[in-house]
């Protein structure tokens, strides 16, 4: 979580972290596998589809869309300041 708000925080488009509701770890699974989206959906009382995820790894972003979420690719340069 630490290291998503800092990810967010520091953008190049400033402190993006008010946009965001929630932040999940690893505690509800791996985000490797669709059951950790369905797992986060239920804790949010949200159906699956109005939930959007944002990663930089292809394979989250996979078992995102597997479990029916919107998925956003970042796109992290580390040559700019902020990272995205």
């Amino acid at each position: 979580v630490e290291a998503q708000q800092l990810l967010f925080g520091h953008s190049v488009k400033g402190d993006l972290r008010p946009l965001f509701s929630h932040y999940f770890d690893t505690r509800v699974g791996t985000k490797r596998h669709c059951d950790a989206y369905h797992t986060i959906a239920a804790e949010l009382a949200l159906p699956s589809e109005a939930v959007l995820f944002l990663s930089d790894i292809h394979q989250e972003l996979d078992a995102a869309r597997a479990a029916r979420w919107h998925t956003c690719q970042l796109i992290r340069d580390d040559n700019i300041a902020g990272g995205i």
